[in-house]
């Protein structure tokens, strides 16, 4: 079974988020479209909605997607530290820098 890169298994129909291969930071999210067990690298399809219809990007690798829903726990969880850590400026504030 193909596992997600934080170790979820993955399933067809999940919602995904990826970047695209080469580490040129482009972000995409779509469905897995179909995965081939047993294979460790290009093992499965996401379809990715786009202007004009839908992508089908062959050869992803599973272990380099996170499911939608754990992607968007860690952001939210980024998002609580983050606040915590830095002292909330009143809507307008700059912190002194140049708006």
């Amino acid at each position: 079974m193909a596992h997600y890169k934080n170790g979820r298994p993955a399933a067809n129909g999940d919602p995904v988020v990826g970047q695209t291969y080469g580490g040129s930071g482009v972000v995409y999210a779509g469905t897995i479209h179909s995965i081939n067990p047993g294979q460790e690298t290009c093992n499965a399809t996401v379809a990715e909605a786009c202007v004009g219809g839908v992508n089908q990007r062959p050869c992803v690798n599973v272990s380099d997607l996170y499911h939608a829903e754990d992607a968007f726990k860690a952001i939210d969880l980024a998002l609580k530290e983050s606040a915590a850590r830095e002292p909330s400026l009143p809507i307008g504030a700059t912190g002194g820098k140049p708006a």
